[in-house]
């Protein structure tokens, strides 16, 4: 559905494959171009020239990126954003989260649940300011999957705190049964603005891809 690999991973998967001597061809598999588009352009750099991209300026890549996107008066800010939601996204994929892939006890879920909230208070602060003619590439390259996988946060986070308070016959428990509610609404909402405002639509149907109730890797959309 959506990047879940840190560039950092990336960058050490390809830099020990060049080192191993596979140096003829390197395939990548990709099932949805759209969404992926940086760490495609990561890895072709890297295909290009493996010895060129270090640890020492791995982010400069990520600038140059957002530079040529958004401008180099944006680019600071944008590679941060941009390289953070890479690590948070490789915590796990949105189609295998549940209400108990973090541990809500320990205080694990509010702590990754509140990393992309501020993330996204972050993404949007920095859209806001943007050229108009730069939004519609931050909207897709940054802010949308910032805030998609925030709200899947959000929702997985409500509904474990909706399961625990039940579990204790709490009245509390439906207010977060209304916060499930409220996030599984937005992400149809999300969706849709992709496909239907982004670029005035030019991507319609990229977002369809299911990943909410995922059972299996062969799932059907």
């Amino acid at each position: 559905w959506l990047n879940v690999t840190p560039i950092q991973n990336m960058w050490e998967q390809l830099q020990l494959t060049w080192a191993y001597g596979v140096d003829k061809i390197w395939v990548l598999n990709v099932g949805d171009l759209k969404p992926m588009e940086y760490p495609i352009d990561l890895f072709l750099a890297m295909a290009r020239n493996p010895e060129s991209i270090t640890v020492e300026n791995l982010l400069d890549h990520t600038r140059r990126f957002c530079a040529a996107a958004f401008g180099d008066d944006q680019a600071d800010e944008a590679a941060r954003i941009l390289n953070l939601y890479c690590k948070y996204s490789g915590r796990t994929t949105a189609e295998m989260m549940d209400a108990r892939t973090y541990d809500l006890p320990s205080g694990e879920f509010r702590q990754v649940r509140d990393d992309f909230v501020r993330l996204e208070a972050e993404a949007l602060r920095q859209f806001l300011s943007l050229k108009p003619e730069c939004q519609d590439a931050y909207r897709e390259l940054i802010l949308f999957p910032v805030q998609a996988l925030a709200n899947i946060y959000e929702m997985y986070y409500a509904q474990a705190m909706n399961l625990a308070l039940a579990g204790r016959k709490d009245p509390a428990a439906n207010a977060w049964a209304d916060e499930v509610e409220r996030a599984f609404a937005r992400d149809a909402a999300l969706m849709k603005e992709y496909n239907k405002d982004i670029a005035g639509g030019k991507w319609d149907g990229m977002m369809t891809q299911k990943h909410i109730g995922y059972r299996s890797w062969s799932d059907n959309f």
